[in-house]
């Protein structure tokens, strides 16, 4: 199983979409994806040895789509490394896989460092936009503020903390809420970077730097939000790895 085998399912997939008049809703890594059908329904293919792409089976590999056994009905999708992620339409965010930099939440006492069945993070409830990146995920709950869970490596929880370049963050098990952050409409993550769009069409970010992925003209890093000056009247935002990019409403 390749990236090229998904990058071809997934082309066949957006053709039949545009053909029908659906819009595609998938995540994709490097070892497999997961896609939301018109129903709702999740389906994942690829590497399975964690649990991430089709649940709690026992194939190893799944050649072909099958239902994520165990997921509800969903509206967003993420994946990142071995984890997966999907906001069910009941508003809650659900995570499954390997856990890394404490990606699947929990109590931070009995954790488990593999969960197969599509898990809700504690305390996380009216959520309407989700993120995952390399330490943790994120949350934007209906009331427009931001909440985050995981590593707090290189500033990307928003805490005011900033880690060593070889030293460990501290591990939030349940959802922080991101202070000095209102009116978020949409997060994205980089691999070691938040970009949140607020509802004033503002971009904010935060965490590593060392590209200038936080569009600040430097390449320091921040531990919490910090707006882009240059910026106003955005209606889009994304992010992914080392890079960040913004659509204007022109």
């Amino acid at each position: 199983m390749t990236y090229s085998v998904f990058r071809s399912t997934l082309l066949l997939m957006a053709l039949a979409c545009a053909v029908s008049g659906e819009e595609v809703k998938f995540a994709i890594e490097s070892n497999h994806l997961l896609v939301i059908g018109p129903d709702g329904v999740v389906y994942g293919q690829g590497r399975n040895d964690y649990g991430q792409s089709i649940g709690d089976d026992p194939r190893q590999w799944s050649t072909r789509f099958r239902p994520v056994i165990g997921a509800p009905k969903a509206s967003s999708v993420r994946v990142y490394g071995f984890s997966s992620m999907v906001l069910g339409i009941d508003g809650r965010v659900y995570v499954w896989g390997r856990h890394t930099h404490s990606l699947l939440g929990g109590d931070g006492r009995n954790m488990q460092l593999v969960t197969r069945a599509p898990t809700p993070v504690p305390g996380l409830d009216r959520v309407r936009a989700i993120a995952a990146c390399q330490y943790g995920g994120a949350a934007v709950r209906d009331d427009g503020t931001l909440w985050m869970w995981g590593e707090d490596k290189y500033g990307v929880m928003g805490t005011g903390y900033m880690t060593g370049p070889y030293e460990s963050g501290k591990a939030y098990h349940q959802p922080k809420k991101v202070e000095g952050l209102e009116n978020v409409s949409h997060i994205e993550c980089g691999s070691e970077h938040m970009v949140a769009l607020k509802t004033d069409g503002t971009v904010w970010a935060w965490g590593h730097n060392k590209f200038g992925q936080l569009g600040l003209g430097d390449t320091e890093p921040r531990s919490r939000p910090t707006q882009l000056p240059e910026l106003k009247g955005v209606t889009r935002i994304r992010a992914g790895g080392a890079l960040s990019a913004a659509r204007l409403a022109d």
